[in-house]
């Protein structure tokens, strides 16, 4: 016979439960027993808690205007780990919106600087440009905090390319343990570049961008008066009725001539507050302008013959047709902010037809015979004689490569033993009918 003496537990530890599953003869010798045991304990469980707040120093921004003197902007963000855990925290600045061309010349610098200035230089960090992207990570513990600077800088180059162009970015923070993770709010910022004549190619076309609705434009379409469109034709080979030329006439000054007519330019009845602009002869001061660069890197277009009048979208609100008219200039007034874009003429990769054979490789003639290893003689300051019309290579065509008839801004392109075309710079070509001569502007 088998006894049992089970002792209770007392208290609210914890409560045994036994339950006799069965018991089994085994002959005459003995028996034996299978117990199963049940046992419920009470605890107190904890979680770890998640989180981090970004916070901008004092009058730390990264908002800026780049100019020849201003080519550095700086900010400081404070990260806080709001958790209770240790976790990795990374920050990423990267652009929003924007040409593709400034994203890319703007170059970004995060991370831990002793001193977070201009000149400063960084004990760690992670470089890039706004195009890309730059991340920087760090580990930040508990209820720690961190200063994390950001440089963005512009070369001189740079900002001469990209002159009245704007770029929006962000700075965003996040903290990251295991699988979990958490993110502060993103703060935004904007950058542009201060457009000044000197920026401005006079032989170059140009769109005019409302400052009103970044989508609009000044346009041709009108041949009498120009308005403000929606800019449709942006990716079109030839949107000829948006394109506008600053042709200079006197020192400082210029007229705004249309692509889809050069005969006409931009001009006023009389000087004086209220006129609507129209397409007139360039032969008096009514028509001519000059820039007033802003800080924000927009401009304000002021005539020539009457100081202190500026263009105006006549609209609050700029819709299709809207007119522009003359008003006392000034300089918070968005509706006379416009901004530049310049447009660069493609170019096709094919050769002319009528220039030479597409499937040849070569030029008409062969050379006569193989140049010399070395030249015989150091060449003179200037060639002795005017150059051979044949070419010196037989696999450059200059005369089929690009056709110049008139003062244009001309992309040029090299191929190399028949190989693919490839652009190598833009430029001003201007060609002489009379002569047949082209010079480089």
């Amino acid at each position: 016979m088998i006894g049992l003496r089970v002792r209770a537990l007392r208290g609210r530890a914890a409560i045994v439960a036994l339950a006799v599953v069965g018991l089994l003869a085994a002959g005459t010798t003995g028996a034996s027993a299978v117990w199963t045991v049940q046992q419920q304990t009470s605890s107190t469980a904890s979680t770890a808690s998640l989180g981090l707040a970004q916070t901008w120093l004092s009058g730390s921004s990264l908002d800026h205007t780049y100019a020849p003197t201003a080519t550095d902007a700086v900010g400081s963000v404070s990260l806080t780990n709001t958790g209770s855990r240790a976790g990795t925290v990374s920050v990423i600045v990267a652009a929003t919106s924007g040409p593709t061309a400034l994203r890319s010349a703007v170059a970004v610098q995060v991370g831990i600087a002793a001193t977070c200035s201009t000149g400063g230089s960084f004990t760690s960090s992670s470089s890039g440009t706004l195009a890309s992207g730059v991340t920087f990570t760090t580990t930040l513990a508990a209820g720690a905090s961190v200063t994390v600077c950001t440089r963005t800088s512009m070369t001189a180059l740079g900002i001469a390319a990209n002159g009245g162009s704007t770029v929006a970015g962000s700075v965003a923070a996040s903290i990251q343990m295991g699988t979990w993770s958490a993110s502060a709010a993103p703060t935004a910022f904007s950058q542009a570049v201060l457009l000044s004549p000197a920026t401005v190619d006079p032989t170059g076309w140009y769109w005019l961008w409302a400052e009103l609705d970044s989508t609009r434009c000044i346009e041709a379409l009108n041949r009498a008066q120009p308005s403000i469109q929606s800019c449709a034709d942006l990716g079109s080979a030839t949107p000829s009725q948006e394109l506008w030329q600053f042709a200079t006439t006197t020192p400082g000054y210029f007229n705004v001539v249309g692509k889809s007519d050069t005969t006409k330019a931009w001009a006023f009845s009389t000087a004086k507050s209220g006129q609507a602009l129209k397409l007139d002869n360039k032969s008096h001061k009514i028509a001519e302008f000059n820039f007033i660069a802003l800080t924000d890197g927009a401009v304000q277009l002021e005539v020539h013959d009457a100081p202190g009048l500026c263009l105006q979208i006549s609209n609050a609100a700029p819709v299709a047709g809207s007119p522009l008219h003359l008003a006392t200039c000034n300089s918070s007034v968005t509706a006379q902010k416009f901004r530049l874009q310049r447009y660069i003429e493609p170019i096709s990769a094919s050769r002319s037809s009528a220039s030479s054979d597409s499937s040849k490789s070569s030029a008409t003639a062969e050379p006569t015979a193989e140049p010399t290893a070395e030249p015989t003689a150091e060449p003179t300051a200037e060639p002795t004689a005017e150059p051979i019309a044949t070419p010196m290579h037989p696999e450059v065509d200059t005369a089929s490569s690009f056709t110049c008839t008139a003062p244009s801004t001309t992309a040029m392109q090299h191929s190399i033993d028949s190989g693919l075309w490839t652009a190598t710079g833009a430029g001003t070509m201007l060609g002489d009918s009379a002569t047949g001569r082209v010079d480089c502007g």
